[in-house]
């Protein structure tokens, strides 16, 4: 499938971009900016179950929780 983004860049400018999905594995294939200066494209994709460990933090590394932010009122 082919979708057509919309998306607010980090310094409020509006990027758009086009993206090819395979819908039945539901992975991005290609990334294509609208006015085609760049493009990100995968040719050989497999998919495959992972080792757990690949999801552990690395040796030394603590999990830690992470807290909402309180916004002040007023």
């Amino acid at each position: 499938m082919l979708y057509e983004i919309e998306a607010q860049g980090q310094f409020g400018q509006t990027e758009r971009f086009f993206e090819w999905v395979d819908s039945d594995r539901n992975v991005l294939l290609k990334l294509l900016s609208q006015d085609r200066d760049w493009f990100v494209e995968y040719g050989h994709v497999v998919v495959s179950s992972q080792p757990d460990y690949y999801f552990e933090p690395p040796l030394g590394y603590r999990i830690i929780e992470a807290l909402e932010a309180q916004i002040p009122k007023g």
